[in-house]
């Protein structure tokens, strides 16, 4: 049943090897939650929610064995429709730090949390476009491949090679149509994770927020876009000297103004019809004479 997830605690094994969880993600439906970064001698994380929406909750991790112990949920259950916003400031009674923003509530990355019921990622859905990218395959599409994995060696990361002083690198997706943007997380490198410094993020012309490395920030980054109408994401990346590293980019939209989008469109009824080319009429006519 949908429930509003506030907060996820999860209890490693104490016996297993530190790093066995590290940078373990936490989804609510399709909302990302937050990472686990293994400490020493931690026995429980904290993954803040903000009373998001969803049926399920996965910790998703492909890069080493996941040892869990028990993982506690906290939220309410909700009716099944409901799909309101609702910025009551204070829907997190867990939060009793900032684990996941070092700079604090006024973080240049941090917008105020709206809770803005069941969210879906369009993103894998659509084509991605990139300025340059290098000859080794790490093509734009890596982006949008449902693999959050941030480890080089799994080979599913972009990658635009070094950026210059007066060349930009732009990652682009197409969306197609108008869509109201709630949210935008780009996972990136788990190495090299100073490259993605100073690196804007647009919803069409509009600026959602800048990603600012920090020695202690996470590789996944969470930008709000307050709803912000458009048919296109971008990602624009002016570090020089270094590369842009996209291991994954997450476009979330309500999945009522999804759906809203979707029956306007209508069914495809082109399946299944008889269907021929200017070529096969052709061969015809001189078939027929």
């Amino acid at each position: 049943k949908p429930s509003r997830i506030n907060q996820i605690h999860i209890y490693p094994r104490a016996d297993a090897e530190v790093t066995s969880n590290n940078f373990a993600k936490v989804y609510v439906g399709d909302v990302f939650c937050g990472e686990i970064v293994t400490m020493l001698n931690k026995l429980m994380y904290k993954i803040s929610c903000e009373g998001f929406i969803g049926a399920d909750v996965t910790i998703y991790h492909d890069d080493n064995v996941l040892n869990l112990c028990e993982v506690e949920v906290y939220g309410t259950e909700v009716d099944e429709n409901e799909d309101e916003d609702n910025d009551d400031g204070d829907d997190d009674p867990f939060d009793d730090d900032d684990d996941d923003d070092p700079f604090g509530p006024f973080s240049p990355l941090r917008n105020t949390p709206k809770k803005y019921g069941v969210l879906k990622n369009i993103a894998p859905e659509h084509n991605t476009y990139m300025t340059t990218w290098t000859t080794n395959g790490r093509v734009p599409g890596l982006a949008v491949d449902k693999k959050k994995n941030g480890n080089w060696g799994h080979g599913s990361c972009t990658d635009s090679g070094r950026t210059l002083a007066d060349a930009p690198q732009t990652w682009s997706l197409d969306l197609m149509y108008n869509y109201p943007i709630q949210r935008i997380v780009v996972h990136s490198l788990q190495r090299y994770m100073q490259h993605i410094n100073d690196t804007k993020v647009y919803a069409g012309s509009y600026q959602c927020g800048v990603m600012y490395y920090h020695s202690q920030k996470k590789h996944v980054y969470k930008i709000d876009c307050g709803g912000v109408i458009a048919n296109n994401i971008k990602i624009v990346h002016t570090n020089i000297n270094h590369h842009l590293y996209l291991c994954e980019v997450e476009v979330l939209v309500k999945t009522k103004d999804y759906n809203s989008i979707q029956s306007e469109l209508g069914a495809i009824i082109s399946q299944g019809k008889q269907h021929t080319s200017h070529r096969h009429r052709l061969a015809q006519r001189l078939q027929e004479s």
